[in-house]
């Protein structure tokens, strides 16, 4: 890293850019990478405001997913023998025409194996087609065709439209049947000030619940529907790490509206809230807060589902609240929320494994059920602050690659209430998304 003597010799020096060359372009359209640098060196003064703007360049590009490979060089250009200018040179390598790969998917404690083909760059202008099929390992079989096209991202907005066609098969053992989705969505998704992300996506769905040995309150929603629907997420993270965070926070919130033809309406709002706080010595603690709300649901696979080694643990997977021979028949509101302290394991310290391999100690508190809000405020968060659960525990948690978070906790449940499913003992969870 240069010292300050270093920089100020890059500063001192005059430079202007008078051209700038892309090289090694192939199937992508040249208006793409005109609008990609148009007006980026139009500031530049000096060498070092040069050279900042030209890898700022390069990671634009580089974000695209079209290209293997950016590198930068710079020449001169001298007009005559006073004046000098130069040429920054962009050396790009596309990716091929086609790619694949075979990968795992972890959601909710459930795996699948995954084959993935993708076409970057489909018509040049940083599209992407991608066929994605999947194996869970009670042999569902999925499959997901994807058209991502960014609409200017050249601009801070960076608006992207998605449209998918897909069949998944989802297992829910907990409430004692699996779930066919066959359907297609599109998606439009952008940031807007503050770095605030939006995703705005209408999906049209034909469901298929199938029942296995269920009571009859899950019997008898077996069968067929269709749902229409409209989302709304926005997201504000501004955490250092998504997955084991150490300094940030973040907030999440998710709205469903169900209605626009089908057989399926109802409202749904959902927010998530946490903050990390470091203390001292790579101590860190994190508090969160997530719940839930629905006008009402005429189908078990659209209510809210509670407890698990990843949101309330120390009880079964989704083992919290009403319950019928065995089975969770989830409801219209829920809440949960986590106190969660970090510390660094007693070996040999590392800078890198104490990033990714902490001591893990919780406490979480949570409670759901079908409250219904008439007017009574008071009487309304009284039921919810009622009959709350109450669970803690210590173990170990990990950040696998940035892509999943792995959990081994001891857990004991303090608090739990008729129907519930506890679960005092060792935990193991695995996901991306926690509380």
């Amino acid at each position: 890293m240069a010292d300050d003597s270093e920089l100020s010799i890059l500063t001192s020096v005059k430079a202007r850019v008078d051209k700038i060359t892309i090289d090694g372009l192939k199937k992508t359209k040249d208006s793409l990478m005109v609008n990609m640098v148009q007006n980026k060196f139009k500031n530049v003064n000096n060498f070092q405001d040069m050279l900042l703007e030209a890898y700022e360049v390069k990671d634009r590009l580089s974000s695209l997913g079209i290209f293997s490979r950016v590198g930068i060089s710079i020449d001169t250009i001298r007009d005559d023998e006073s004046s000098i200018g130069y040429e920054v040179i962009y050396n790009v390598e596309e990716k091929g025409h086609l790619s694949g790969k075979i990968s795992t998917t972890v959601e909710n404690n459930d795996g699948a194996l995954v084959l993935k083909s993708e076409v970057p760059n489909l018509f040049g202008r940083a599209e992407k087609l991608s066929i994605e099929y999947q194996v869970s390992k009670r042999a569902r079989k999925g499959i997901n065709i994807d058209l991502k096209a960014p609409l200017k991202p050249w601009t801070y907005h960076n608006p992207v439209i998605t449209t998918s066609i897909f069949q998944n098969y989802t297992d829910k053992p907990w409430s004692g049947f699996h779930q066919v989705d066959r359907g297609l969505l599109s998606d439009l998704s952008f940031n807007s000030f503050a770095d605030i992300n939006h995703s705005f996506r209408w999906a049209g769905i034909w469901r298929e619940i199938q029942t296995t040995g269920s009571s009859f309150q899950i019997r008898e929603q077996s069968g067929h529907s269709l749902k229409s629907s409209i989302f709304h997420t926005m997201t504000l993270d501004r955490r250092d790490g998504p997955l084991l965070p150490n300094l940030g926070y973040l907030v999440r919130l998710n709205q469903e509206y169900a209605g626009l033809g089908g057989d399926t309406n109802f409202f749904k709002h959902e927010l998530q809230i946490s903050q990390s706080i470091p203390l001292v010595s790579n101590i860190s603690v994190e508090g969160s807060i997530k719940a839930g709300l629905m006008n009402s649901s005429s189908s078990i696979a659209d209510r809210f589902f509670l407890g698990g080694p990843m949101s309330l643990r120390g009880f079964k997977m989704n083992g919290v609240g009403p319950h019928s021979e065995g089975n969770a028949l989830g409801s219209t509101t829920y809440w949960i929320a986590g106190l969660h302290l970090y510390a660094p394991l007693p070996f040999k310290k590392t800078h890198s494994l104490e990033n990714w391999l902490k001591a893990h100690f919780f406490l979480n508190a949570g409670n759901i059920g079908n409250f219904s809000f008439n007017g009574d405020s008071v009487k309304y968060f009284n039921n919810l602050l009622n009959r709350v659960r109450l669970s803690a525990g210590f173990g170990i948690v990990v950040s696998f690659l940035s892509l999943a978070r792995l959990e081994l906790n001891y857990c004991v449940p303090l608090s739990l209430q008729p129907g519930d499913r506890p679960d005092r003992r060792f935990q193991f969870g695995i996901g991306f998304e926690y509380v």
